[in-house]
C-alpha cells in the first residue's frame, strides 16, 4: 500500500474541481493518510493473531482428555493470547456541505485492504 494515496487522492479531487480548497480538510487528509498508514500492519498483525487461535484451539482439540497438564498449559496460552492493538480511530464532524462524506469516500478507496468496509452513520 502506498503510505500517501489519500493526499495524492485529494489533490486530484482539488484539481478536478470536485473538491474546493479548505485548510480543515488538508488537516483531515493528513490525520486519515497517517491512520491509513498503521492499517497494513495492523491488518497483518490480525492475520496472524487469528492463525495462532486457530492453531491453538486445534491443539486442544488434538489432546486426549486424560492430558489434563497439557490442556490446562495450552488453555493457559489461549488465555494470555491477546489480539493486536487496534489503530486510534478519528472521530470527524462539522456542518453539512464541508466534505466529511467525500472524504471517507476517498479514504475508502484509497485504503488498500483485503478486506475493509464502508460503514456511514
Amino acid at each position: 500500500p502506498k503510505p500517501h494515496a489519500m493526499e495524492r487522492m485529494y489533490q486530484q479531487a482539488l484539481s478536478a474541481g470536485r473538491l474546493l480548497p479548505d485548510a480543515a480538510q488538508l488537516r483531515l487528509v493528513g490525520m486519515l493518510s497517517q491512520l491509513q498508514g498503521k492499517l497494513p500492519a495492523f491488518a497483518a498483525s490480525l492475520e496472524q493473531h487469528r492463525a495462532e487461535l486457530s492453531a491453538l484451539q486445534r491443539q486442544i482439540q488434538t489432546v486426549p482428555s486424560k492430558d489434563e497438564g497439557r490442556l490446562q498449559q495450552l488453555h493457559q496460552k489461549l488465555e494470555e493470547l491477546r489480539p493486536p492493538r487496534k489503530p486510534k480511530g478519528i472521530y470527524i464532524h462539522g456542518g453539512v456541505g464541508t466534505g466529511k462524506t467525500q472524504l471517507m469516500d476517498l479514504f475508502f478507496e484509497s485504503t488498500q485492504l483485503a478486506k475493509k468496509r464502508r460503514v456511514h452513520l
